[in-house]
């Protein structure tokens, strides 16, 4: 029944939501109920909730992490798009350990995002027991490594040797999966890693050419990436107005 579903969800991280989230989550989950019975009911049943969320005072969730690699956390950054840097990064949820923070073209490139992992998992000689990610179409190929990575799991406890930046250090159980370098090596061929190169790559060779051309030198410093960057721009566009 919706109405059970709903007081369970709410005695969790529900509990944080708004009267239309919380229709959206009866609809996803197959529960035809209306946006005003939901309110109504989030009323009735909890009035301090809606006290709080109106005064702005909620509560904080309660986060749970066991161990130094047992969740990574991965996501993208979008605000800076506008200006051609897609950022994205990774953390590891216990220890918020930066595990990868990149700047680049793109950040919705599948096969970039899992270079970013699979490099990762490289460099630690092991990949974690979870990974948590949104939705998005660019995680897929991260879901599917990490989902073969860790059909055999040899997970091994150590000590935690990366300390939270505001708790002192512990021990803990490692939970790092140990994976088969042959595999890794093949992730590695197949996925897109980050290059130099950080636009596209025919505008790239267009620069390149028009460089040579009238004996343009690489920037030294911000003012000369600026000029730079403006005087090519300039002769780009003037080819095109005369095509």
């Amino acid at each position: 029944m919706w109405l059970c579903f709903l007081l369970n969800e709410l005695e969790h991280s529900g509990k944080q939501h708004g009267y239309k989230m919380m229709h959206l989550k009866c609809v996803q989950n197959g529960y035809c109920v209306t946006q005003e019975t939901i309110r109504e009911l989030l009323h009735i049943f909890y009035p301090n909730y809606i006290k709080h969320r109106q005064q702005r005072r909620l509560q904080k969730r309660v986060y749970l992490n066991l161990g130094p690699n047992y969740l990574w956390h991965i996501d993208g950054y979008d605000k800076l798009k506008p200006f051609g840097i897609s950022i994205h990064g990774a953390i590891d949820g216990f220890s918020r350990y930066v595990l990868w923070l990149e700047a680049y073209k793109t950040n919705n490139d599948p096969d970039l995002i899992a270079g970013y992992y699979t490099e990762t998992v490289n460099m630690m000689n092991g990949c974690p027991l979870r990974v948590g990610a949104d939705m998005g179409t660019e995680n897929c190929y991260v879901r599917d490594i990490h989902i073969s990575s860790t059909q055999e799991l040899s997970s091994h406890k150590t000590c935690n040797n990366i300390s939270p930046s505001d708790r002192p250090l512990t021990f803990a159980q490692d939970y790092l999966c140990a994976v088969l370098r042959a595999n890794v090596d093949l992730c590695l061929e197949e996925c897109v890693l980050k290059s130099n190169i950080t636009c596209d790559a025919t505008v790239f060779e267009i620069c390149t050419m028009i460089m040579d051309d009238h004996d343009l030198q690489m920037p030294d410093c911000g003012d000369s990436a600026v000029i730079l960057y403006q005087t090519l721009r300039h002769k780009i566009l003037s080819e095109i107005s005369r095509t």
